[in-house]
């Protein structure tokens, strides 16, 4: 366990042989721990980090584990059985046959509504989807890239992050049509992912964006031009960019500009028009009705290195903040 105030080892729990996957449960108390060398799952107690329970499951070769929502079950990735286990952590046993998915499973995603699981079937490049109702798997398996190794959901539940090992890239899945909407080309064997949260903050009520990139032909002489428009939530704290920092994200770029950067205009606009961090950057916060503004921004000489469509764009004033997703006019 490492202490992330210190970030130096708080201590060393003893498990099984060949620990690989940790998932922790919502509250907190719990550790799960994958220990292919055992063939079994660890399960630590995280206020006197002990293990307290070793529960073997019904396979071969445990690697995955994630949790639940509700903290009520545990789906183990089987790689060499080519099936799930689910363990109900209130006993610490395997409950019913393990769910059959594809070739040597690796990674295993729960959505954040808990009601499907993902997993990353790494011999037959396609990710396999539960229904934690029933504990089968729904639909026809999802063509990925070659080696699918690790999954991962965004916390809007929208879509599933899979990281392809051989394909050299990561495949992004709308879990509404089950269907690969986008592949990002990444560096050599990808293996894990992760999601950035999104930003603390209360989500605009709607957001809306049209955005144009243009690449340079030397590092940070990339440009954009980006058109969006908010509608604030009732309950949201109203904006003020003279007080407010303000960030925006297009794709691999981030900008904050800090409080008193925009100053406000007669009409009730706000502007911005300068530098940051070696970006020459101009941006305009203008009212179209109660609660609707509309922000546009363009830059010069920034970093857009690894930006592909479709492009995430974010914006944050204040405590009002917004993220969405653009198919990009990119040159």
């Amino acid at each position: 366990m490492i202490d992330t105030a210190t970030n130096t080892v708080a201590a060393t729990v003893a498990v099984g042989n060949a620990p690989q996957v940790v998932a922790v449960t919502p509250d907190g108390k719990r550790a799960y721990v994958t220990t292919p060398g055992s063939n079994n799952v660890s399960e630590i107690d995280t206020a006197t980090n002990t293990e307290v329970a070793t529960i073997p499951v019904v396979g071969v070769g445990v690697f995955g584990v994630a949790i639940t929502p509700d903290g009520k079950h545990a789906y183990v990735a089987n790689q060499g059985s080519n099936n799930v286990s689910v363990i109900d952590t209130a006993s610490n046993t395997v409950v019913g046959p393990p769910v059959p998915v594809g070739n040597g499973p690796f990674g295993v995603a729960i959505t954040p509504d808990g009601k499907h699981v993902y997993v990353a079937n790494g011999n037959t490049t396609n990710v396999s989807v539960i229904d934690t109702a029933s504990n089968t798997v729904v639909g026809t398996p999802i063509p990925v890239g070659n080696a699918p190794e690790w999954v991962a959901i965004t916390p809007d539940g929208k879509h599933a992050y899979v990281a392809n090992n051989s394909s050299s890239n990561v495949s992004v899945i709308d879990t509404v049509s089950n269907t690969v909407v986008a592949t990002v080309a990444v560096g050599n064997g990808p293996f894990g992912v992760g999601i950035m949260p999104p930003p603390a903050g209360v989500p605009f009520l709607a957001f809306g964006a049209q955005l144009q990139i243009h690449f340079g032909r030397r590092p940070n002489t990339d440009a954009f031009t980006l058109q969006s428009s908010f509608t604030l939530s009732s309950t949201a704290p109203a904006i003020n960019p003279v007080t407010d920092p303000v960030t925006l994200q297009v794709g691999t770029f981030t900008t904050t500009s800090p409080p008193g950067s925009f100053k406000k205009n007669r009409n009730g606009s706000f502007t911005f028009v300068g530098g940051v961090g070696g970006v020459t950057l101009q941006a305009v916060i203008a009212p179209t009705g109660t609660l609707r503004y509309a922000f546009l921004a363009a830059a010069q000489r920034a970093s857009l290195t690894g930006t592909t469509n479709p492009v995430t764009v974010m914006l944050a004033i204040g405590a009002d903040t917004g993220t969405t997703s653009v198919q990009a006019r990119i040159r």
